[in-house]
């Protein structure tokens, strides 16, 4: 008798299913579950040339709805409402037959658990079908709220008559009782990658091409919320004051970063490439290798991860675990506390953060202390960790131990 959990995701660990901090959250509570020894299933819109069910670090994935991505080969958000409509029909009856079933026959514990607004109604037909087979008693449905976007679109009554809510930070379940719902609060984990030194090979081009000029690094979607002209105005006002920044970003294929980047051109910023010289911005076009990203966020001198409304913060906590510097905003990201492991902003105005550079270029002794400070905050953030606090959150609201 063991225990089989079920997870349900439009992200994934497929490139085509990878946009953001949802592919690394499920990805990685999924490789932690099967680390502990739980059984793990994790269904997630894959990519399509792929098997559609392969076991994968211990972790059983079934690839959903190949049959539209093959006509949608941008990524996972690509032909969305289909997908979803997919997801709904689809995905419960099969995963009752082809895997609930199975597991409770064969006398393992079984919990569901279904990330963001986009999984509500299958979760919702799942349950149910385990109603009319009288199941729900033995089958416990979680939802995981990683996010306010598509709030308005879930029908949280509904919701809660057949799961118990989760969400990642205490700032989300403030945001979340606007809708009336009471969730409880089980922050994201890290990988034991995340705290591998990363390849500085794979660093050194840019280390190079930034010399004695402070070197910032932004990692993020293209999304006004990511603060991204904060940061480009803050750029743009170190160099006016003579200090030469080289800010270096990688966005996606999202329309915003179009105006991120006249913005750029509009502040009297150079924009180039990586192998370039004389460039005050450059924009990496692909996406960046783990290793590469972790030896980015040691050596830069910031890495810019402030937002305005953050639910959790995926990029400081990274960026702490490999002893970087990480500026963030004070939304969800209650990992970070102000001069001992990170500099946080409170109003997120461009002459702000450009204080913070400031004095992370004057004070090496302070940041010497934030990076410390930050390697051993993050290390209680290790999914480890991070699992014991979800057990034990589950057992409260299922009764099961």
């Amino acid at each position: 008798m063991g225990r089989h959990i079920f997870l349900l995701s439009m992200e994934g660990p497929d490139p085509y299913a990878t946009v953001g901090g949802l592919q690394v959250r499920v990805w990685g509570m999924a490789r932690a579950f099967a680390r502990h020894g739980d059984t793990v299933t994790l269904t997630f819109v894959g990519d399509p040339l792929q098997p559609g069910r392969e076991l994968l670090q211990g972790v059983q994935l079934w690839r959903w709805s190949q049959r539209i991505s093959r006509h949608n080969p941008k990524g996972v958000y690509e032909g969305e409402e289909a997908k979803l409509r997919d997801l709904a029909e689809s995905w419960p009856r099969r995963v009752l037959e082809d895997g609930i079933a199975p597991a409770l026959a064969q006398g393992d514990q079984v919990l569901v658990q279904s990330e963001d607004w986009q999984t509500v109604p299958a979760l919702t037909n799942l349950a149910d079908l385990l109603a009319q087979e009288g199941l729900s008693e033995r089958v416990p449905l979680l939802y995981n709220s990683n996010q306010l976007y598509g709030a308005d679109r879930i029908d949280w009554r509904a919701l809660a008559r057949v799961a118990r809510v989760f969400t990642v930070s205490r700032y989300m379940k403030m945001r979340l009782q606007s809708y009336g719902v009471d969730a409880m609060v089980v922050p994201n984990g890290l990988d034991p990658e995340a705290f591998l030194p990363g390849d500085p090979l794979l660093a050194a081009p840019l280390s190079q091409l930034a010399g004695k000029r402070p070197l910032l690094l932004k990692v993020a979607r293209f999304d006004p919320q990511k603060s991204w002209m904060e940061a480009i105005l803050a750029v743009a006002m170190m160099k006016a004051e003579g200090f030469s920044p080289l800010l270096f970003i990688r966005g996606d294929s999202e329309p915003y970063g179009d105006e991120v980047l006249a913005q750029a051109r509009r502040s009297g910023l150079r924009i180039g490439t990586a192998a370039g010289r004389g460039v005050d911005l450059v924009v990496h076009p692909r996406p960046i290798p783990p290793s590469q990203l972790r030896s980015l966020y040691r050596i830069a001198d910031a890495v810019l991860a402030q937002s305005e409304i953050e639910p959790f913060g995926y990029v400081g906590l990274e960026t702490m675990a490999q002893g970087g510097v990480a500026v963030v905003g004070e939304t969800g990201e209650y990992y970070a506390r102000h001069l001992d492991n990170a500099f946080v902003v409170n109003s997120g105005e461009p002459d702000e953060i450009v204080h913070h550079l400031k004095t992370a270029i004057s004070r090496p002794d302070l940041v010497a202390q934030i990076r410390k400070g930050g390697e051993i905050s993050a290390k209680r953030y290790d999914w480890s960790h991070i699992l014991e606090l979800w057990a034990d959150r589950v057992s409260y609201v299922t009764g099961q131990p």
